[in-house]
């Protein structure tokens, strides 16, 4: 029973904050894979939410930047550093295109580089802690995932409504009308305790027409 307890209080941080409302994502493209990347400011607010202001409670720190010639024209910028937050800290290293040649033949220097890498190694380094871990994790490459992120930004249920929707969710979850229940309050999927249901019976409500 510790155990189990103490596994929940590590992962307190982490399902506070995997789920990201698909209004946060973008689709990209890198190295000509098609991914969802999430909003850096977006993140940096919701890391200050949870930790306090950039720079004073949580960040980047004692960064080394080096510039490595890789290959004919091409130079890339490597960082190392340290990321803290209030409840430790730990060691993250990234690179970034600095100097390259594009596929039309056109030399290029990104002067967006230095800014680009120390966004998206702050990304990096909350992903760490469980931040947009739904996105890392795949999970809107399924079908329905987007709608059931969006209710995130819901709030609080009653503990009465919180107990009904769990027994008739739990009670029916391989039977239509968990389908025609889930559709007709779509407020009881504004709690985390009903994401959980719903993430463990996915598969289910897409068969009944998610």
């Amino acid at each position: 029973m510790k155990k189990d307890k103490e596994k929940k209080d590590n992962l307190k941080l982490w399902k506070s904050v995997e789920v990201t409302p698909s209004s946060w994502l973008k689709n990209a493209t890198i190295n000509g894979n098609k991914i969802k990347a999430v909003n850096p400011q977006k993140q940096l607010k919701q890391a200050t939410e949870a930790f306090g202001s950039y720079g004073s409670s949580w960040g980047l720190k004692d960064c080394k930047r080096t510039i490595i010639d890789f290959e004919e024209k091409i130079k890339l910028l490597f960082l190392e550093c340290t990321f803290f937050y209030p409840e430790g800290e730990f060691q993250i290293s990234n690179m970034q295109k600095l100097c390259y040649t594009s596929s039309k033949g056109r030399y290029i220097v990104d002067d967006e580089a230095p800014k680009k890498l120390e966004t998206n190694t702050i990304s990096k380094a909350l992903s760490k802690l469980g931040f947009a871990s739904d996105v890392f994790e795949g999970r809107f490459d399924v079908q329905g995932y987007s709608k059931f992120a969006d209710y995130a930004e819901g709030k609080e249920l009653s503990r009465a409504k919180i107990k009904s929707a769990l027994k008739a969710i739990k009670s029916e979850k391989k039977s239509i009308p968990l389908g025609k229940l889930w559709n007709t309050n779509t407020s009881w999927h504004n709690n985390q305790e009903i994401f959980e249901c719903y993430k463990d019976n996915l598969q289910t409500l897409q068969s009944l027409g998610r």
